[in-house]
């Protein structure tokens, strides 16, 4: 899973080219030169979020746990810190983790999509079906209530006639990160009670582990 938000606060600008660094994917580049400005200033809140960005970005997850829970322990109030330190236990894979800080997220800040969507890969990777089921379902409420409140960018009409061919769900999957490799399994198994008679595609490439693209075979 990769981290949708970055931790850092509104820019100050004096860290403006680092930031143009993480943006071109020159992570190592950034991480040098944030080591030595942590060094010489180790108040620079800044930029120690800036590097824990970059070893976010590089899947370097050691280094980017040790800073993110130094800078959530100093701001536990922190909402967007307590995310960024539930992506980062989300990746490492130690789900128990991961579940308990986001269900003391959702008590204390209410629910966030991002935290949502790792209760639904945590207990679903942990074997909890129901549970990852449920926080599943909610993420997709929440995410089909936020595209009602947006206007329509284009104009919907009525068809002439009734449409004809199958109903098909079209995914597009591909790498071996797991957060989507069993968001398309759940996806799959909430769309027969979601959209009944509607039927998943998966078009997958060869990277997709062999585990996911047969369990989507045999259900349909």
């Amino acid at each position: 899973m990769s981290n949708p938000e970055a931790a850092a606060p509104a820019p100050t600008g004096k860290h403006d080219p680092i930031r143009l660094l993480l943006r071109a994917g020159k992570n190592d580049e950034a991480i040098v030169r944030l080591c030595g400005i942590v060094i010489t200033s180790p108040g620079d809140e800044e930029a120690r979020e800036l590097l824990f960005d970059a070893f976010f970005q590089k899947r370097d997850w050691a280094p980017a746990l040790v800073l993110i829970e130094q800078l959530a322990r100093e701001r536990p109030d922190n909402a967007l810190l307590q995310r960024s330190l539930i992506a980062t236990l989300s990746n490492m894979k130690r789900f128990a983790e991961a579940i308990a800080l986001a269900t003391r997220y959702v008590e204390n800040h209410g629910e966030n999509l991002m935290v949502l969507d790792t209760l639904k890969v945590a207990h679903f990777y942990s074997g909890n079906i129901e549970a990852s089921l449920r926080h599943g379902q909610r993420a997709l409420e929440l995410r089909d209530a936020e595209a009602c409140h947006r206007p329509a960018s284009i104009v919907m009409t009525e068809p002439d006639r009734p449409p004809s061919g199958r109903n098909v769900i079209s995914f597009s999957l591909w790498g071996t990160a797991p957060a989507y490799c069993y968001g398309a399994m759940i996806n799959l198994i909430l769309s027969r009670t979601i959209y009944p008679g509607w039927t998943c595609r998966y078009y997958v490439d060869a990277a997709v582990p062999r585990g996911c693209v047969d369990f989507l075979a045999d259900n349909g």
